[in-house]
């Protein structure tokens, strides 16, 4: 059914990084993004992605209720996302795993197929489909196995990590940062205590998690199944960067229509580029970069401004992956 269809587009990134609007924005270029019955109202993250599915077992079938019974293991046997089934070391997990993948994939696929029926709607929708959750991200190892020969297209959101680790959103670093370090270090790199500290230790979670991703799709994508989008070139008047997003999608982009969503975006932009911090609140960012190990060369890396003026230093197309060389970076 799958090798049928167009290939799924699939969005994450870690949380409050800006999903929801290329969500938006794969919406608006015609991509089927899901049936609103089944996404979170607020966030529009696929729920099916984090339903409960019967597995079988050696032991038996049983209800699996989310994909942290996969993920979390994957990222402590490797400390990245980098897993896979040799460093799982435990073969029946590994299989599992795809197990939940391809009944969660299937069932978005059987969505779309139930929402295209219309013919006015697969006409606009054309099968091109796909889905948003930030903890995709993670599941990385599962989904290309599964959707081999790279039968699917995944977009890498960032955010600056100076707004991502100063925000109110924190469930992601919360939940998955302590998976990135042996036991004894969990304590020292995952703060929860309010203060610098804290602070910093989200912005080296931003950089460690976000430099992982790119490291592990350069030995196993290219630059048609993978792309980095920066929340802040869709917010900023770059309809370049849209018409980036476009052909990645394999979706036409007029003129008028670029310019259109360009404007209908950059309202969004006071959200975005350190621009809701004080000058003294983004001094006291720039400082925590600066004694952060490896924050201010990731900042570099991904085109952002490290100076406390903050904003963005590059294009967007610099983060294609061809142009990308993660491993020239300090570990």
């Amino acid at each position: 059914k799958l090798k049928s269809s167009r290939v799924p587009v699939i969005i994450g990134g870690i949380g409050d990084s800006g999903t929801r609007g290329v969500w938006q924005a794969c919406r608006d270029l015609n991509i089927y993004m899901g049936n609103p019955k089944e996404l979170w109202k607020t966030t529009k993250d696929c729920i099916p992605f984090m339903q409960n599915y019967n597995i079988t077992s050696n032991d038996g079938d049983f209800i699996v209720k989310g994909p942290a019974h996969f993920y979390n293991p994957g990222l402590r046997s490797a400390l990245s996302i980098s897993y896979d089934q040799s460093t799982l070391q435990n073969d029946e997990r590994w299989y599992m795993g795809l197990q939940y993948t391809s009944k969660m994939i299937v069932k978005l696929y059987n969505s779309v197929q139930a929402y295209q029926t219309a013919p006015e709607r697969t006409r606009l929708y054309e099968h091109a489909w796909g889905f948003k959750h930030p903890r995709s991200l993670v599941m990385l190892p599962f989904i290309n196995e599964v959707l081999k020969n790279k039968r699917f297209r995944y977009i890498h959101v960032l955010r600056d990590g100076r707004d991502v680790s100063k925000g109110d959103n924190q469930a992601f670093y919360k939940s998955l940062c302590p998976s990135l370090y042996e036991i004894d270090d969990v304590q020292s790199n995952c703060v929860e205590a309010p203060g610098s500290l804290r602070v910093m230790s989200r912005m080296k979670f931003w950089s460690k998690m976000n430099m992982d991703v790119v490291k592990w799709a350069k030995k196993h994508l290219d630059s048609d199944t993978y792309l980095i989008v920066r929340i802040e070139d869709l917010v900023s008047r770059r309809p370049e960067c849209i018409k980036r997003l476009a052909k990645f999608l394999n979706q036409k982009a007029s003129i008028k229509k670029v310019t259109r969503l360009t404007e209908s975006y950059s309202v969004f932009n006071s959200s975005y580029n350190g621009v809701k911090w004080t000058e003294d609140q983004k001094q006291h960012l720039y400082n925590y970069t600066t004694v952060t190990p490896g924050v201010l060369d990731t900042l570099r890396f991904f085109g952002y401004n490290e100076s406390a003026h903050m904003g963005l230093s590059g294009s967007c197309f610099d983060l294609d992956l061809d142009n990308l060389n993660p491993f020239s970076m300090k570990s």
